[in-house]
């Protein structure tokens, strides 16, 4: 079965991304599940699945709050549109035709833009692209005594915005509450498992070492009886990482010591 041109073909989508080819929804969807790579799979999907809930609730919450206080447009617009009617002040406008709606305005840097409100067009393009006016349209409106809110698309509405978060994700029952699964069951394969980067930790280096399965990192040298080791040792790491070193430092130096009469306490130097 063909899909259709219209959703995938920038060209047939009729103006529903307003020309835009930017990967924007994909980049949300990282943003959501950010954190969870590399997790088995019903631990992906609980993550998810709280952060998704976290997500409704907040903006729900919000979307009330401002829909309580006559609030009509949502924040990120209100703040926007403020800005642009700062800007706007210092424009000049010329009226070409109050019947048609055209205009050119000119911004303070000089440029010049042609507008026209009854289409809701200007040569700026940013009306179209963002869904509320631009500066140069706020300019024009604020001259012929127009409101300019009239220019904004629906969907930046407190209603709408409210609309978008307002249903309800339902607590999960536990476990044994669950219906019986009668599928197949699900074996992950051994050659689809992520291999590890190869680089071993500080502890994991002195194990391997002391299991005599490889050389540690850390750098051990004999002289003149006493015994130094050189542990790379990560500032950042926190205090129970600390912990689990010093114990594996004690460890080393018993199996040192017991392996021919080793060097003494005050004979074993860590830097």
């Amino acid at each position: 079965m063909a899909v259709p041109l219209q959703l995938w073909a920038l060209s047939h989508d009729g103006g529903r991304r307003y020309g835009l080819m930017t990967t924007n929804i994909s980049e949300v969807f990282n943003s959501v599940l950010k954190g969870a790579r590399s997790l088995p799979v019903t631990a992906l999907v609980q993550l998810t699945f709280f952060h998704l809930n976290g997500y409704f609730v907040a903006r729900r919450e919000l979307g009330a709050n401002r829909l309580a206080s006559a609030e009509r447009f949502t924040p990120y617009v209100d703040a926007q549109i403020q800005a642009r009617v700062v800007k706007a002040g210092s424009m000049e406008i010329v009226l070409y035709d109050h019947v048609q709606g055209l205009f050119h305005v000119k911004s303070r840097r000089g440029r010049t833009h042609r507008l026209n409100l009854h289409e809701k067009k200007c040569t700026c393009g940013k009306t179209l692209i963002y869904g509320f006016p631009c500066s140069h349209m706020i300019a024009a409106c604020q001259h012929r005594c127009v409101d300019f809110r009239l220019f904004v698309e629906g969907y930046y509405t407190t209603q709408s915005y409210y609309d978008t978060w307002v249903s309800l994700f339902h607590p999960i029952f536990n476990e044994d509450e669950w219906p019986l699964y009668g599928g197949p069951a699900i074996v992950p394969l051994d050659s689809m498992q992520r291999m590890g980067s190869g680089v071993l930790d500080q502890s994991g280096c002195i194990m391997r070492w002391m299991l005599g399965r490889g050389k540690p990192r850390s750098h051990v040298g004999c002289a003149n009886n006493w015994v130094t080791i050189v542990v790379l040792v990560n500032r950042d790491l926190v205090s129970n990482e600390m912990q689990r070193m010093r114990q594996l430092l004690e460890y080393l130096q018993a199996e040192l010591c017991s392996r021919g009469g080793g060097p003494s306490t005050d004979e074993l130097q860590v830097l």
